[in-house]
C-alpha cells in the first residue's frame, strides 16, 4: 500500500471515531509529502528522523509529531500493512525550560497589595507545615479562626 493511501485511511479512521484530528492530519499529510510517493514498507527510520527534526523544531513539536507518527505506524502494524514499525526511538534530549519563575519578596507583595486597595491584606499562617503568604480580601479563607 502507498504511504499516502495508508495516511488517508488512518485519518478517516480517526475521524470515524469522532475526533476532529486536525493537527494530527496536518502532521501526517506533511509527512506524506516528506516521504513522497512510495510504498509504506519502503519508509525507513532515517526518513522519519529527518521529518521529526526538520527546521530545528522545538521539543514539543517533535514530541507531537512523534506521538502522531507512532500512532499511525501502530495502526499500520495492527492492520498488517507493515510487519514492524519503522519508528526510530526518541533519543532527543529535553533542553532546559526557557521559563524562569519570578518569586516576589514580601516587601514587593506588600507594595503590590497596597497599590490594589485597602480591601486586600497580606497575612501569614501555617499551611500544611509550611510558612505561607496569601492575599485575601479582609480575612484569609484558609487561616484558622
Amino acid at each position: 500500500m502507498r504511504a499516502v493511501d495508508a495516511i488517508a485511511t488512518f485519518i478517516e479512521y480517526k475521524r470515524c471515531l469522532g475526533r476532529r484530528f486536525a493537527a494530527g492530519s496536518a502532521i501526517l499529510i506533511a509527512f506524506g509529502k516528506s516521504v513522497g510517493d512510495r510504498a509504506l514498507c519502503d519508509i525507513r527510520p532515517p526518513m522519519i528522523s529527518r521529518f521529526l527534526d526538520r527546521n530545528g523544531a522545538c521539543d514539543e513539536t517533535v514530541r507531537k509529531k512523534h506521538y502522531v507518527l507512532a500512532a499511525f505506524f501502530r495502526f499500520a502494524v495492527t492492520r498488517r500493512l507493515l510487519a514492524t514499525s519503522p519508528m526510530p526511538s526518541c533519543t532527543r534530549k529535553c533542553g532546559p525550560s526557557s521559563y524562569t519563575p519570578y518569586i516576589y519578596s514580601e516587601a514587593e507583595l506588600k507594595r503590590l497589595f497596597a497599590a490594589v486597595g485597602s480591601g486586600w491584606s497580606v497575612c501569614r499562617h501555617r499551611c500544611r507545615h509550611a510558612a505561607h503568604i496569601c492575599a485575601a480580601p479582609v480575612r484569609c479563607c484558609t487561616a484558622p479562626g
